[in-house]
Parts: structure tokens; sequence; C-alpha cells
């Protein structure tokens, strides 16, 4: 006679988790540190309006009266003068800086030739040449190299 069987015990219980599981817990892990993250980052973030900025355009519109030559010297001879209104204005909104050049094309006789600039001269003739305004600039008439009469010519 047989000996009788006995059952099979029942498989131990592994350490592994199925694949399955483990994903399943990394993703719940993922998602609480996520939510933990954007909690966090939410404490740090602030914003602020500032309605009172304006802003606004404006221009700068040069007008010179005459626009064509300023001044002629026919048949001079050395002690003559010269004089002649140039009335620049700023028609525009802006303030106006600006400056003033002169470049002729050739050195010998314009080196000879005094210049004189006045602004706020009332009445421009010879007569009353000295009598108002304010001088800007006195001094030869150009050179083939420019120069720079007064003002400051940078940009800006």
């Amino acid at each position: 006679m047989s000996s009788p069987t006995l059952p099979a015990a029942p498989p131990a219980p592994s350490r592994r988790g199925s694949p399955t599981k483990v994903l399943a817990t990394l993703a719940v892990l993922a998602f609480g540190g996520a939510l933990v993250l954007m909690a966090s980052l939410a404490l740090f973030t602030d914003q602020a309006s500032n309605t009172g900025n304006a802003f606004s355009t404006g221009n700068i519109d040069i007008a010179v009266s005459p626009a064509s030559a300023v001044v002629t010297m026919p048949d001079m001879v050395p002690g003559d003068q010269v004089t002649a209104p140039l009335d620049v204005q700023n028609n525009g909104t802006l303030e106006l800086r600006y400056a003033a050049s002169s470049t002729t094309t050739e050195d010998v006789l314009a080196a000879e030739l005094v210049l004189t600039i006045k602004s706020g001269v009332t009445s421009c003739t010879d007569a009353n040449w000295a009598a108002t305004g304010t001088v800007l600039y006195s001094g030869r008439l150009g050179s083939v190299a420019t120069d720079v009469l007064f003002g400051d010519t940078a940009t800006g």
C-alpha cells in the first residue's frame, strides 16, 4: 500500500511585487511630488500692477527761412560786411538741441573770412548787428574739414 500524498504547500509570497504594482507606486509618488512642488512654487509667486504709466510721442519739425542761399557776396573787398538773417525754428512739440557746422570747398579764402552767428537779434541789418543778440560763434568761415561752429553734434 502506498503512503498517502500530502497536499502541496502554497507558494511562498514573493518579495518583489509585480511590475504593474511598482509602476503604479512610482506614478503615485511622482504625482504627489509634483503637487508638493507646485504648491511650494505658488507660495513664492507675486504680481503687481501699476496703472499710472503713460507714454506719448512728440516730434521735432525744423523750419528755416529763407530756404535758399542766406549770404551772397558779390564784388566784396577787404573790410566789407554782409549781414543776413537765417531764422531757425522748431515747430514741433519736443525741445530741440541742434548744432551748426561749416564746410567749404577750399581753405584759403574761407580761412580769411570771418563768420559770426548770433541768436536773439531783433533787427538783422549791418547797422544794428552789434546792438542785440548773443554771439554763438565768431571765427573763420570754414574749411574743407567740417568745423563745428556751435552746439553738440552727438546724437541724443
